[in-house]
């Protein structure tokens, strides 16, 4: 069953991570274009969003909030009271919200929009941009009513790992979110290690590459 068939989602925010979510929900063809709508700051950004995907540009916010079922919340953690806050009272009960923002708990959304029950928390690591991802996700009970939901939603991004929030959360941020920064200087070191032994650096690299993947 399609649980997103009928469904739109508002992207409040249109940085890296909001772009590498849209990009794999549209090559695995879990939305079409005309079910995803953005809105960001910059007029600019949304506008060129627009014409990458084909989705659809949005003034503000609370237009977003007005016309989704689903609202993600993709701004940056210092961003997000002061952009939610002037809207809070657009939000309704049947809103499902996910939010990107690190840091930011469940009883901090809940009390920021107190008329919604169902939330989210979505942590995907930097591979979600290849759909290797590794997403951590945990949610209030009430959006237990929208497992399918969540699970078709955020799935195409890679690896989806619920969790709870609280240090399992926490472990699996560092774990998957600063490893893979932690790998890449490894094989930074691994490279130029091999180069010292006088293999071209394009070699040294595919050796490297290959034997990671591997």
């Amino acid at each position: 069953m399609r649980w997103l068939q009928s469904k739109k989602v508002g992207f409040i925010g249109a940085g890296n991570m909001a772009q590498a979510i849209i990009s794999a929900l549209l090559s695995s063809e879990t939305l079409k274009p005309e079910q995803i709508l953005v809105t960001n700051r910059s007029s600019n950004k949304r506008h060129k969003l627009a014409e990458k995907f084909g989705i659809v540009p949005v003034e503000n916010a609370e237009d977003v909030v007005d016309q989704c079922d689903v609202v993600i919340l993709a701004m940056k953690p210092q961003d997000l009271f002061g952009a939610i806050e002037p809207i809070a009272m657009s939000f309704e009960k049947h809103h499902l919200v996910a939010s990107l923002a690190a840091g930011i708990t469940l009883n901090q959304l809940k009390s920021l929009m107190n008329q919604v029950t169902a939330f989210a928390r979505i942590m995907p690591n930097t591979p979600v941009k290849i759909n290797k991802g590794v997403v951590g996700i945990c949610r209030t009970e009430e959006a237990g009513a929208y497992e399918n939901l969540l699970e078709e939603l955020f799935s195409p991004l890679g690896y989806l790992v619920p969790v709870e929030e609280g240090d399992g959360f926490q472990a699996l941020t560092v774990a998957c979110g600063s490893g893979t920064g932690f790998v890449f200087e490894l094989m930074q070191y691994w490279q130029d290690w091999i180069e010292d032994y006088d293999f071209d650096p394009e070699v040294a690299r595919e050796m490297t590459v290959q034997t990671f993947l591997g």
